[in-house]
């Protein structure tokens, strides 16, 4: 017999016995993990939950206790204070008052401001959110500047995030450019929303100065005069009634609508004329909307012309109109003699009187 022979099967045998080694040594790693995982796990919960404890001892502790906590967190670096700063950030849209500006504070004295501003440079649009996101949260009104070219970023997500961080910062001035950007936008509508909500009455100059512009546009401006118009009743301007009349008699459906449900949405009894043209417009989207706000204005002298809207061809007018009846003082009897279904289906479905003493 040769040596080769001798050595062939030999030499065979090692990759079969390594790859057996190799399979047994992944699984007994395997195992390992699984075993360590519970418990590393509950480890970071612990630290966690320590980091939770000590936010709150420093917010709302006693005045020792709390000195005693910010101590500790100003002494925190590296790791240790990145954890308790994600958790801070976490708490922030969470809480009100004097506990948000201590725990702004305690941000800002850790530079979280700075750090948040680096990410909105970064190439990762995951870090660009992210410093959109704690510039907002932090209400920094000098992350405005940086914030602003953020609306025109390659990324959709950074300019979702961006447009609700200039609203939870509420600086009026941002007005303008976010009616911009959502008017180009259509996906960003119900971002503009929160940020106006959030700019509240701050928001009013700027929002009529954007619809009386629009509306002396001879063409165009039709979007961002409905967002202005959305946002002037969202916020609860009162006092841009007579503009939203005006936007009602626009023309324009799409300004109509969004004057209509402003109109609706703000109550205004004045509006009520104009609201009752509107029931003459010959488009079926501004017409539901002038029904469904005379029924928010709950004016009886609406009724007869809701009445003749029972009968509409187009059924979801027709439905409205038996609904806004059901809000009006006199509106049930007139769909108790009204013979539409439309009434007899309001009149069924409206809450019962509640009985007198």
């Amino acid at each position: 017999m040769t040596s080769g022979s001798l050595t062939s099967p030999f030499l065979l045998a090692v990759p079969t016995a390594l790859a057996a080694c190799s399979a047994v040594a992944l699984v007994a790693t395997l195992v390992v993990m699984r075993l360590r995982a519970p418990r590393q796990s509950a480890a970071r919960a612990a630290r966690q939950a320590a980091v939770r404890d000590l936010l709150f001892a420093a917010l709302m502790g006693e005045p020792d206790e709390a000195v005693a906590a910010r101590a500790d967190l100003g002494r925190r670096h590296g790791a240790a204070w990145s954890v308790a700063e994600q958790q801070a950030f976490g708490m922030l849209p969470k809480i009100k008052g004097h506990s948000r500006t201590a725990l702004v504070q305690v941000l800002d004295d850790k530079g979280a401001a700075e750090r948040a501003v680096a990410k909105t440079a970064a190439w990762s649009w995951v870090r660009r959110c992210q410093g959109a996101y704690e510039l907002g949260a932090l209400g920094a009104r000098t992350g405005v500047p940086i914030l602003l070219p953020m609306l025109d970023d390659s990324n959709f997500v950074v300019r979702r995030v961006a447009v609700r961080a200039l609203g939870a910062i509420g600086e009026p001035a941002s007005v303008t450019p976010l009616l911009q950007v959502a008017g180009e936008e259509p996906r960003l509508t119900n971002d503009l929303v929160f940020a106006l909500d959030h700019l509240a009455l701050d928001a009013a100059p700027a929002l009529r100065t954007e619809l009386h512009r629009a509306l002396e546009q001879r063409g165009g401006g039709g979007r961002q005069a409905a967002l202005a118009a959305t946002g002037l009743g969202l916020i609860g301007d009162v006092g841009s009634a007579a503009l939203l009349v005006r936007a009602l008699a626009s023309g324009r459906p799409e300004v109509q609508v969004a004057a209509a449900e402003a109109l609706g949405r703000l109550g205004v009894p004045d509006a009520l004329p104009a609201l009752v043209s509107a029931l003459e417009v010959d488009d079926e989207a501004v017409r539901l909307a002038a029904v469904t706000a005379l029924g928010e204005l709950a004016a009886d002298q609406a009724a007869s012309a809701l009445s003749r809207w029972l009968d509409s061809d187009h059924h979801e007018i027709g439905r409205q109109a038996a609904a806004s009846l059901v809000r009006l003082p006199s509106g049930p009897q007139v769909l108790a003699a009204s013979a539409s279904p439309f009434a007899r289906e309001a009149l069924a479905m409206a809450p019962s009187p509640v009985p007198g003493p």
